[in-house]
């Protein structure tokens, strides 16, 4: 077991790295909202964007370095049923940690463009604060999805 620290280390990393994800998103949509001019507006949601990017990367290390760690303990897929509960949160988390990032991310920055084209329709506002809310709303899931993994990493049901 002399791998352990090195693995436990790397997964360590990743989990900060998610949690950094998590954390500075909905700061960053703070500022996204309260942005006066729609080309910062514009600017933030990319930065969005590119954090968000961070986090297959994350969920790549951590999946690596746990399921090293499991293969050190001696562990399969379905001899713990608090590991494989964690493993099925955690793809539920990245699936839709993906689509939701791609899909609001696209979608406000469609809009976004549209504002700062001048595009006269009137309903523009209302679907931003919609694609706003929706992706308070993913973030909020992921954190409870993360929550739920650190309950099953701690507790082992």
């Amino acid at each position: 077991m002399t791998m352990l620290p090195l693995y436990l280390l790397v997964h360590l990393l990743g989990y900060g790295l998610l949690i950094s994800v998590l954390v500075a998103t909905p700061i960053l949509e703070r500022y996204l909202r309260r942005a006066e001019r729609y080309d910062d507006a514009l600017t933030l949601a990319n930065i969005v964007s590119n954090i968000g990017l961070l986090s297959p990367i994350a969920a790549l290390i951590l999946l690596v370095s746990g399921i090293l760690m499991m293969n050190l303990f001696g562990y399969t897929l379905f001899s713990h049923g608090w590991l494989t509960g964690k493993l099925l949160i955690f793809l539920v988390m990245v699936v839709s940690g993906i689509y939701s990032s791609m899909t609001v991310g696209r979608e406000r920055r469609q809009i976004y463009h549209d504002l700062i084209d001048g595009k006269d329709n009137p309903k523009l506002p209302g679907k931003l604060l919609q694609v706003h809310n929706r992706q308070s709303q993913y973030t909020r899931i992921q954190t409870i999805f993360m929550l739920m993994i650190l309950i099953f990493t701690v507790y082992k049901f």
